[in-house]
C-alpha cells in the first residue's frame, strides 16, 4: 500500500513559517485563557467576565496544538494534509478580525496585549490566503485515497460541519438573540469570538468530508479529540455557569461526536499507513 510519502512534494517554506508562528501564538493564548482564566483583565487583550467563556476560548486555542505541531514536525507531508486546516484558519481569522473591529472599544488598545491581538488577526487571514496561493503553485501528483472514509462517516462530518457553520453564523450575526440559546451567558463580543471558532471548525469538517480521506486529516482528527476533551474540562471547572437546559445536552453531544469521530478517523488513518 502506498503511503503519503510516496507522493510527497512537501510544504512550501512559507507554510512552515506560518505553522511555527501559529504554534507559538496558540500556545501563549491558551496560557492566557485556559490557565489564567480568571485574570483576563491583567493578561489578555480584553476582559472576559465569564471564566467559562475564557476557558472555552483557551481550550479551542490549545486544541489546535496537535495539528500545528504535527504538521510542522512530520516529514514528507503534502498540501492535502494541511489544506483543510488552512481553510479553517482563514475562516476563523477573518471572523475574529471582524469581531475585533466591531468591538474595538472593548479591547485594551492602550496596552500591548490589545495591539498584539489586533495585529495578529490582521495577519492571520492574510497569511492563510497567501500560503494557500503559494502552495497551489506547487502542483502535486494526484493521490488515491489512502484511508477512504465510509459513507456514514462522511455523512456525520457533513452534518457536523453544516451545523457548526449555520449555528456559528447565527451566533456571529445575532449574538444577543442566538446567544440566549448557548449553554451559558455570553456578551456580544464573547459570542462572536466563540462563533469564530464554530465557523472555523465547521469549515474544516466540511473540507475533510469533501476530501474523503482520513489520511489527509489525521492531524486534524487528533485536534478534534483534544479540543473536545479540553472543552469538557472547562465545563467541569465552571459548572455553576452552565444553564441546565436542552442546549447543554446538544453541546455535550457535539463534543462526544468530535471525540468519537476524531478518534475513529485518526486510528483508521494510522492503520492504513502502517
Amino acid at each position: 500500500m502506498k503511503t503519503v510519502d510516496s507522493y510527497a512534494k512537501g510544504l512550501a517554506p512559507a507554510v512552515q513559517v506560518v505553522l511555527v508562528a501559529s504554534l507559538i501564538l496558540v500556545f501563549f493564548a491558551g496560557i492566557q485563557l485556559f490557565v489564567f482564566t480568571e485574570y483576563t483583565d491583567r493578561f489578555f487583550a480584553w476582559t472576559i467576565s465569564s471564566p467559562l467563556s475564557a476557558a472555552f476560548l483557551g481550550a479551542a486555542f490549545w486544541g489546535t496544538i496537535p495539528a500545528f505541531l504535527a504538521l510542522w514536525t512530520t516529514r514528507g507531508l503534502r498540501w492535502a494534509n494541511a489544506r483543510a486546516g488552512a481553510l479553517g484558519v482563514i475562516v476563523f481569522g477573518t471572523a475574529t478580525l471582524i469581531a475585533t473591529l466591531l468591538h474595538l472599544d472593548k479591547f485594551y488598545m492602550n496596552a500591548i496585549t490589545g495591539w498584539v491581538w489586533l495585529i495578529v488577526y490582521i495577519v492571520v487571514p492574510v497569511s492563510g490566503v497567501i500560503v494557500t496561493v503559494l502552495q497551489s503553485r506547487r502542483p502535486e501528483a494526484p493521490q488515491p485515497p489512502v484511508a477512504p472514509m465510509r459513507s456514514w462517516a462522511r455523512g456525520v462530518l457533513f452534518a457536523l460541519g453544516g451545523f457548526l457553520l449555520l449555528y456559528g453564523a447565527g451566533l456571529f450575526i445575532l449574538p444577543d438573540s442566538v446567544g440566549n440559546t448557548w449553554p451559558w451567558g455570553l456578551t456580544p463580543l464573547t459570542a462572536r469570538a466563540i462563533a469564530a471558532w464554530l465557523l472555523g471548525n465547521g469549515a474544516v469538517a466540511l473540507a475533510v468530508a469533501r476530501d474523503g480521506d482520513w489520511n489527509n486529516a489525521q492531524f486534524l482528527t487528533a485536534t478534534m479529540v483534544v479540543m473536545a476533551l479540553l472543552q469538557f474540562a472547562a465545563l467541569v471547572r465552571y459548572p455553576p455557569e452552565m444553564t441546565w437546559a436542552a442546549s447543554i445536552w446538544v453541546y455535550a453531544v457535539v463534543l462526544f461526536i468530535m471525540i468519537g469521530l476524531g478518534a475513529y478517523g485518526f486510528i483508521t488513518a494510522r492503520r492504513a499507513t502502517r
